[in-house]
């Protein structure tokens, strides 16, 4: 009896990760769709922020910052330092 009562929980708990997990699918088929649909005026407003914003992002761009290697290195490129063999060296030696 308490088996079956232990494989009963198991199984509800099963079924509602797979409701989650089909959740999850459905959101992004919509989502994809969405963006089929309406892709040139995605694009096309992307690019209407891009040029009303063009000075701000520009700025960001430029904008440096310390890296905890002690490196100087722009906002646009600190994710690319962080995986060079400077960087990784660097981080060694503190440590």
């Amino acid at each position: 009896m308490e088996e079956l009562k232990v494989k009963m929980k198991e199984m509800k708990l099963e079924i509602e990760t797979l409701k989650i997990e089909l959740n999850k699918i459905e959101k992004l088929k919509i989502k994809r769709n969405y963006y089929q649909e309406n892709k040139e005026d995605i694009k096309r407003k992307a690019q209407e922020y891009k040029k009303k914003n063009r000075e701000v992002i520009q700025e960001q761009r430029k904008e440096e910052i310390n890296c905890e290697c002690g490196c100087l290195v722009t906002k646009q490129h600190l994710t690319r330092h962080l995986v060079t063999m400077k960087h990784t060296k660097r981080m060694n030696n503190v440590k």
